[in-house]
Parts: structure tokens; C-alpha cells; sequence
């Protein structure tokens, strides 16, 4: 396979200035195909990939022998039903984040993924931000020593979430499974459960509602706790007009404070140019706050690299790697998830959780904390 064919489908914000942007970055993928039920996007998808499939049909680009690759930039609920009708036809997924809304659709992607031999990933391009890999540097140094307490945060002014009138977003939708605890707070449950792992002994949940008409959180606030005394948070909001630090880990040697957002989508919502390393990828200086008991000589931020997302695809595709955002690790989120939503009073099946995370690992099964 000299070049993978990639079909898009959706192409809105995430199809149109993340995964198109980032395909375009990497050697031996091509956009081949692209599906929208918007005239609009159809037409901007035409003209900025010539020769491409542009199409309203998604059993079309389906059936589109140059498409090896399908991305779903879709919304969160029918990424279930797409992955599995993609992967049936022969096709590799990868689904954006989100993974679905359910355990019990994550089994039947991955069914379907093990009937299909097809690759199935999710977009966690946030596993290669600046602010991330400079976490995991500071661990891998020793110089936070034995961790005790991760929080995690993205908090935003960001009310009004829309207009109470005229078009609904489906991020704001109930039945779109929106809210911000699975929107940004999918990226931080799952470097949450990369660090601490998926089997937290307590979970407590409170989802905030403080937008009238709005039918999903506007906050969400998750704490897990595990056997071993290690506590991690994680707030996604957009109800403060001041941010809390990104991220505060505390511990035997050390404290590590992060401030702001990794720097690489506003660089490529304002160039269309996908910031290959170096100082447009990387948080400033100031931003990384770290104080150690043992010496830090040397130690900064790390430049994010979204890019090596679909590098990672491509070569695992391909047969050269291992995949590094696999659909199991992205179930064992989902496991966390579900006892959240136990604990916040939210009706969803409840399934136990296993699995070992960065900073360790603890046994036994997850339970409610509290409730809302």
C-alpha cells in the first residue's frame, strides 16, 4: 500500500481544521473522499481537495474503493453505528473523540473491528500536547517523586454555550450526548486513566447546569480516587470567567503547576499550518511552574506534536507499529465513565474497571462516591 486513501466524513470544525490539516501533514496519507450533508461544507470541501470524492452520501464513500480510512467527525452519538457500518465494509476507523456513549457500544466497534481485522482508533491528538508531555517529562524525571495528587482542569468563560433560539448545536444536545465532561473533558478523563488507570476504588461525580435552556453540564467536576491513597480530578467548564491552572500534581519531591492550553490549535485555526515542533507547539516558559526537592537542571517544556497522531495510524496501518491510542484503552475510559455518571444521578450502565495507569496500579472494583 503505497498511499492510504482517507474519507472524512463530517466537515465541520473537527474534519475541516483538525484532521484534514493534520492528514495533509503526513507522507503517504490522501484525502480521497469527503462526506457532508451541508452544502456549504460540500462546497468548501470541493475546493480545497480537488479530486477528492465530495459527497452527501455516506454509504457512497463507503463504497469508494480509494477510501482505506474512514474518519469520523461526526457527533457523538451515531459514532457507534458509522465505525461499525466503516469497519463492516472493510474500511480502518478511526472516530473522534468521544469514542461513543456507551461500554456497551465500545464491545460492538470492537467486535466488529476483530471480525473486520481493521485498525479502530480514537482522536486523542491532546496525547501529544505541549502541556502533556511536559507531565509526563517531570515524571519520568523523579522530580515530583511518589505522586499523590493530580488536577486536572480546563475552565473556560465560555457562556453562553449558544443562542436559546433559532438553530440547536448539537454539542448542546442531550441526544447528541454533548456537555463539556465528554467534549474537552474527554481529552482529560483520558490522560486521567493514562496516568492513574481505570480501576479507581471511589468516583464521585457533579454535573453543573447553569445555563437555562441548555439541556447538557456546563461543568463537569469527576474525583478518582485509588486504593493506594492517589487522587486525581478532572473540571471541564465553561462557567468562570478565570481559568484554573491546567494542571496542579503534587507529591513526595515535588510540585508541578501548568497554566493555559497547548498552543498548536490556535496556531492552525490562524495559519491552516500544522506547527511541526519547536516554539509555535510549545507552551512558554513561564507557563511551567516547577518546584523539586532534587535538581531540575534542564527541565521545561516539551513541544507538543500532533502530527505524530496520524503518523502513529499510518505506520500501524502499515504494519511498522504498534497503535498508541488503541479502542480498549479508550473502553477503559468509558468503564471510568460510566461509574461518573453512576455517581452524578445520570442514568447509564454501570460496568467494573480494570487496568494499570502511568503512576501505578490498584486493584478492585469501582463504586459510587456520592450522588448528585
Amino acid at each position: 500500500m503505497d498511499t492510504i486513501g482517507v474519507g472524512i466524513v463530517g466537515y465541520g470544525l473537527a474534519g475541516e481544521w483538525f484532521h484534514k490539516l493534520l492528514i495533509d501533514e503526513v507522507d503517504g496519507l490522501q484525502i480521497t473522499a469527503v462526506m457532508s450533508r451541508s452544502a456549504d461544507k460540500l462546497a468548501r470541501a470541493r475546493k480545497q481537495n480537488p479530486g477528492a470524492l465530495i459527497t452527501p452520501d455516506f454509504d457512497a464513500l463507503l463504497a469508494a474503493d480509494a477510501v482505506d480510512l474512514v474518519v469520523l467527525a461526526t457527533p457523538h452519538d451515531v459514532h457507534a453505528a458509522q465505525a461499525v457500518a466503516a469497519l463492516d465494509a472493510g474500511k480502518a476507523v478511526v472516530t473522534d473523540k468521544i469514542m461513543c456513549r456507551s461500554v456497551a457500544e465500545a464491545d460492538a466497534m470492537i467486535a466488529s473491528a476483530e471480525r473486520s481485522g481493521k485498525l479502530l482508533s480514537v482522536f486523542h491528538n491532546r496525547r501529544w500536547d505541549s502541556d502533556f508531555l511536559t507531565v509526563l517529562a517531570a515524571l519520568e524525571g523523579g522530580w515530583l517523586g511518589e505522586v499523590w495528587t493530580v488536577d486536572i482542569a480546563v475552565t473556560r468563560p465560555g457562556l453562553p454555550l449558544r443562542p436559546l433560539t433559532g438553530e440547536r448545536r448539537w454539542r448542546s444536545t442531550r441526544e447528541g450526548f454533548g456537555g463539556q465532561i465528554v467534549d474537552w473533558g474527554a481529552h482529560l478523563m483520558d490522560q486521567a486513566v493514562l496516568l492513574g488507570g481505570a480501576d479507581p476504588d471511589r468516583v464521585f461525580c457533579d454535573l453543573q447546569y447553569r445555563q437555562d435552556g441548555c439541556e447538557v453540564d456546563t461543568e463537569g467536576y469527576v474525583v478518582l480516587h485509588y486504593a493506594d491513597g492517589r487522587r486525581i480530578t478532572v473540571t471541564a467548564g465553561v462557567q468562570t470567567l478565570v481559568e484554573k491552572p491546567h494542571w496542579w500534581i503534587n507529591g513526595s519531591a515535588g510540585t508541578l503547576v501548568v497554566d493555559g492550553i497547548d498552543p498548536q490549535e490556535s496556531v492552525m485555526r490562524a495559519t491552516r499550518k500544522v506547527p511541526s515542533g519547536g516554539p509555535a507547539a510549545c507552551l512558554p516558559r513561564e507557563a511551567v511552574r516547577l518546584e523539586s526537592l532534587k535538581p531540575a537542571d534542564g527541565f521545561g517544556p516539551v513541544a507538543g506534536r500532533w502530527g505524530d497522531y496520524y503518523q502513529n495510524v499510518r505506520d500501524a496501518m502499515l504494519g511498522k507499529s504498534e497503535l498508541a491510542v488503541t479502542a480498549e484503552q479508550c473502553r477503559d475510559a468509558l468503564r471510568v465513565y460510566e461509574q461518573c455518571f453512576r455517581a452524578a444521578g445520570v442514568r447509564n450502565e454501570l460496568t467494573s474497571s480494570r487496568g494499570a495507569g502511568l503512576l501505578g496500579h490498584s486493584s478492585g472494583k469501582g463504586m459510587p462516591w456520592a450522588t448528585h
